[in-house]
């Protein structure tokens, strides 16, 4: 472990348990599909399942939709994007580092997993169950979780979850093994937090 590290661990655990934000629903180690809406011609389309399972189900109700653009030259291009600004007025202070349940992945995998909720119609949401965690995309061992510290279910916009999930991806970083990696999450003014996290 580098000596920058235990510096940043030390300081974290010197520092007032106040002060650093918790999560049931992150830390219970029950992870749950998400739920998302699809907007169609014919009314909201409601699935339950990850990016991953859901590909058929989405290129059903959009016929030329591609699943991994990037595989085939191209980048995902949605037609609507998160404002940067409203996405930091979304979520509190910066993201909270290695402090929750999960191992590390690594960073490169977490663009991939990003591209695959960028890559989502405009205009999906993402949601899923109270005080559970919502898995959206497991990419090359990266996962995205919505986690949801609510009474009640959630359902907000998936680039919302795309764009926190690379703040903490930047934020969250160490080398080892001349690899990068990540893990963290990033907690909302109301009630719920993205995770980045390791997935199997």
């Amino acid at each position: 472990m580098k000596f920058s590290t235990i510096l940043s661990l030390l300081s974290l655990a010197a520092a007032p348990i106040h002060s650093i934000p918790t999560s049931d629903a992150a830390n219970s180690g029950e992870i749950v599909p998400m739920h998302i809406t699809l907007p169609t011609a014919d009314g909201p389309l409601e699935l339950i399942g990850t990016y991953e399972e859901l590909i058929p189900q989405i290129q059903e109700a959009y016929p030329d939709w591609v699943p991994y653009p990037e595989s085939t030259g191209l980048t995902p291009t949605p037609t609507s994007s998160p404002n940067p600004s409203l996405v930091e007025r979304y979520f509190k202070n910066r993201p909270t580092c290695w402090l929750v349940a999960g191992n590390s992945c690594l960073t490169w995998a977490v663009t991939q997993a990003r591209n695959n909720l960028k890559n989502l119609p405009a205009g999906t949401m993402c949601g899923g169950p109270p005080n559970k965690c919502s898995r959206t995309t497991c990419a090359d061992g990266a996962a995205l979780d919505l986690c949801n510290d609510r009474t009640t279910s959630l359902s907000i916009l998936c680039n919302r979850v795309e764009k926190a999930s690379g703040d903490i991806a930047h934020d969250c970083q160490d080398n080892f093994d001349g690899e990068t990696w990540t893990k963290g999450q990033w907690f909302d003014t109301t009630g719920y937090n993205v995770v980045v996290r390791r997935c199997y």
